[in-house]
C-alpha cells in the first residue's frame, strides 16, 4: 500500500540477537530485499540497563557484568555500548553488519531500482559517488 502511494520506505532490522546465527542475519537480509524498501539498516542488538533482555543476558552469563550499573555510579564521558552475542565477538558483529549491508546494497534488484530512479546528470553523479565510496570501503576491509 506505502509503494502504491508513492511513499518510499525504509526498513530497519535488528540483527545480532544473543543466540542468533549468521545464517539468521542473513535470513533477515533477504526478507528485506523481499519487502523492497528503498532503504535498509541492520543496526547490531543492543541490550539496555534494566530490560527483560539485559537481565536474561546476565543471568546467563552472556554479559559477565552488570557494565552499565557501574556506568551509572561512575559516569564517564568514555563509556562505550556493547554489544553482545554468545557466538560473535563485538568486532565479529560489526564485519557481519557490514555484510548484511552490502548483501542488501550490492543486490541486482536494488542497484536496478536505483538506476531507474535517475533523474539527471546531478543525480546520476551522487549516486555513482555513493556507490563507489561504499564499494571501495568494502575493499579496505
Amino acid at each position: 500500500m506505502v509503494r502504491k502511494a508513492g511513499i518510499r520506505f525504509f526498513a530497519y532490522m535488528m540483527i545480532g540477537i544473543p543466540h542468533e546465527t549468521k545464517e539468521e542475519m542473513f535470513a533477515t537480509v533477504d526478507f528485506a530485499k523481499k519487502l523492497k524498501p528503498d532503504y535498509a539498516q541492520f543496526p547490531i542488538c543492543t541490550p539496555y540497563p534494566k530490560t527483560e533482555l539485559y537481565r536474561q543476558m546476565l543471568d546467563e552469563g552472556i554479559v559477565t557484568e552488570d557494565y552499565w550499573q557501574g556506568f551509572a555510579e561512575q559516569p564517564s564521558a568514555n563509556f562505550i555500548i556493547r554489544f553482545w552475542n554468545k557466538n560473535f565477538t563485538e568486532n565479529d558483529l560489526r564485519k557481519l553488519q557490514d555484510e548484511c549491508h552490502a548483501r542488501f546494497y550490492t543486490s541486482p534488484s536494488h542497484i536496478m531500482k536505483q538506476i531507474a530512479k535517475v533523474r539527471s546528470w546531478s543525480d546520476f553523479t551522487a549516486k555513482a559517488r555513493m556507490g563507489t565510496k561504499f564499494l571501495t570501503s568494502k575493499m579496505r576491509v
